[in-house]
């Protein structure tokens, strides 16, 4: 993925902090945002491979952000990350490629990683 990245968009440090060490070690440049607002400012100066995003978010959450990049017409892969039940439903209703229930380990996101956008690492 030479210069892509990975977004990971999460209100909690502790994830976001698991998702770059994951990320990192796979050899994956990552960026982290805790809100929306700044997930979108971080898509307009670079769009990034794949975006890992919570979505219950301060300033503006996930549903937000996602309706947002569709306005402007930016295509990127979601994966939603939430500890609620109804994460399943909820990336169908966004159209994500994927789903990542909380807690999650590693190896779900190095797999989810892989078959999104072929990282082999």
């Amino acid at each position: 993925m030479p210069h892509r990245y990975v977004l990971v968009v999460d209100d909690d440090p502790a994830v976001r902090h698991l998702m770059t060490v994951t990320l990192a070690d796979a050899g994956v440049p990552v960026a982290g945002a805790a809100d929306g607002q700044e997930a979108l400012a971080l898509v307009g100066y670079r769009v990034p491979e794949l975006i890992f995003m919570e979505l219950d978010l301060p300033i503006m959450d996930g549903w937000a952000l996602a309706a947002a990049l569709l306005t402007r017409g930016i295509e990127v892969p979601l994966v939603v990350m939430t500890g609620s039940g109804l994460g399943h439903t909820a990336a169908r209703k966004l159209d994500a490629q994927g789903y990542l229930g909380k807690p999650f380990e590693a190896q779900d996101v190095l797999r989810l990683l892989r078959t999104l956008v072929g990282v082999t690492s």
